[in-house]
C-alpha cells in the first residue's frame, strides 16, 4: 500500500510539472496532457495543485504567463473539486491578488456542474445545461447522432457539454487531448459541432 501511495505521489508530481511547464512556456500539448492525467487521478492531486497555486499571492503581475499559470491551475482544480477552487479563489482575493487575476478566477468559478443534467449515451457522459430552451429532446438528438459514430471513435470522447448559445462564442469545439466536446444547442442546428482546439475556453 505504501508503495502505491508513493507511486501515486510521483505520478501527481510528474503530471503537475508537465502542466506548469506548459502554462509557463505556453505549450498547449503539455497543459492538456498533464491536465488529463491529474483529472483522472482526481482528489488526491488537490493538495499538490493547491500548493502550486499558493506559491505566490499574485498581488503583482508582471508577465502574461503569470496569469496563465494561476488561471490554468485554478481551472484544473475547478475541474476536479469545484468547492476547493472557490475556496482558494476567496483566499487569494482576501490576500489582495491582482484585480485581473480576481476577475479571471471569478469567471472560472461561475461554471458549476450543478447547472447540468448528467446521463450517458453509448458510454459517453453527457452534461446538458438545465436552462436550455427547446421543444426538442436533446438526449434523443444525441442518441441519433452518436449511433452513427463507430464505437472505436467514441472511445476518444469522454464527455459532451451541451451549452446554451450565450455560454460559448463558437458553435462547438473539440479538445482532443482532454477528450470532451463543447456543443451549443441551436434550434436551427441542434447538433452542429465544430472541431477547433484553439477555441477551447477551458484552458
Amino acid at each position: 500500500m505504501a508503495e502505491q501511495i508513493n507511486n501515486s505521489g510521483r505520478d501527481i508530481d510528474a503530471a503537475l510539472k508537465m502542466v506548469i511547464r506548459g502554462l509557463t512556456q505556453n505549450s498547449v500539448a503539455d497543459v492538456f496532457a498533464g491536465h488529463r492525467a491529474l483529472f483522472r487521478i482526481g482528489v488526491p492531486s488537490v493538495p499538490h495543485i493547491r500548493n502550486a497555486i499558493l506559491r505566490s499571492s499574485w498581488t503583482r503581475i508582471k508577465h502574461g504567463n503569470e496569469i496563465r499559470y494561476v488561471s490554468g491551475l485554478v481551472t484544473l482544480l475547478h475541474d476536479i473539486d469545484e468547492k476547493e477552487s472557490r475556496r482558494i479563489t476567496r483566499e487569494l482575493k482576501r490576500g489582495g491578488c491582482d484585480v485581473t487575476v480576481a476577475h479571471t478566477l471569478d469567471s472560472i468559478c461561475r461554471f458549476t456542474i450543478a447547472d447540468y443534467m448528467h446521463y450517458e449515451v453509448r458510454g459517453v457522459t453527457i452534461f446538458e445545461h438545465k436552462r436550455i430552451v427547446t421543444k426538442q429532446s436533446v438526449r434523443l438528438a444525441l442518441e441519433n447522432w452518436l449511433k452513427n459514430i463507430p464505437s472505436e471513435d467514441l472511445q476518444a470522447i469522454a464527455r459532451i457539454y451541451v451549452l446554451r448559445r450565450k455560454d460559448l462564442k463558437a458553435v462547438g469545439n473539440y479538445a482532443p487531448i482532454l477528450q470532451y466536446i463543447n456543443l451549443v444547442w441551436d434550434t436551427l442546428s441542434p447538433i452542429t459541432v465544430r472541431t477547433d482546439e484553439e477555441e477551447d475556453p477551458a484552458i
